[in-house]
């Protein structure tokens, strides 16, 4: 949180933490004289807004999943194969990325998403978004959920949990979750 640049929170955010990343693991790898950086980019990445790759390509940083032309559903399957745990388990994307683009990056930020993510986990919703503005928290989750959220008992407590944590409003996305939704908002930012 102390680099500007990210904490600017413009579309080139994950540029900038990839980019500071990439520094100090190169510095790492050099140290404990290890051949070559790896990064999961994987082929199901390719096409989406993706400024993290540019650091890597720019740091030489080897991305073996996607050159193996390896997707999601290959990657979960050799997991299963070689015993690998959790193989299964949701994506868990930066927090950052729950924040509008523009909107600073502000540790009080990062905990209301993180926080009101682990209620809504713990009440069943395993795949949920909790996207900020600066004012408004808006609770994506999928489609079949929104029925159970909008009328939980838990609803108030959801809410009061938002409110305390910094959230001017509280809203519940009618479109369900999509993973990338926020990305809609680089094209108001060009």
């Amino acid at each position: 949180l102390t680099h500007e640049a990210y904490r600017r929170n413009d579309g080139q955010r994950c540029f900038h933490c990839k980019d500071a990343l990439f520094d100090v693991l190169h510095r790492t790898r050099a140290e404990l004289g290890l051949a070559q950086l790896l990064y999961g980019y994987q082929r199901d990445d390719t096409g989406e807004h993706r400024p993290g790759q540019r650091a890597a390509e720019q740091h030489a940083v080897a991305t073996p999943l996607a050159d193996a032309g390896l997707g999601k559903s290959e990657i979960r399957a050799l997991s299963r194969q070689l015993g690998i745990p959790n193989v299964d388990r949701p994506a868990q994307p930066c927090l950052a990325s729950r924040l509008h683009y523009g909107t600073v990056v502000d540790r009080g930020y990062l905990l209301l998403v993180e926080r009101v993510e682990a209620f809504l986990r713990e009440r069943g919703i395993i795949e949920s978004r909790a996207r900020f503005d600066g004012a408004t928290l808006r609770i994506e989750v999928p489609l079949v959920a929104l029925p159970a959220v909008a009328c939980a008992d838990w609803r108030e407590e959801l809410v009061a949990l938002a409110r305390r944590e910094g959230a001017t409003f509280v809203a519940l996305d009618l479109e369900g979750f999509a993973s990338g939704k926020t990305n809609r908002l680089l094209e108001v930012l060009e």
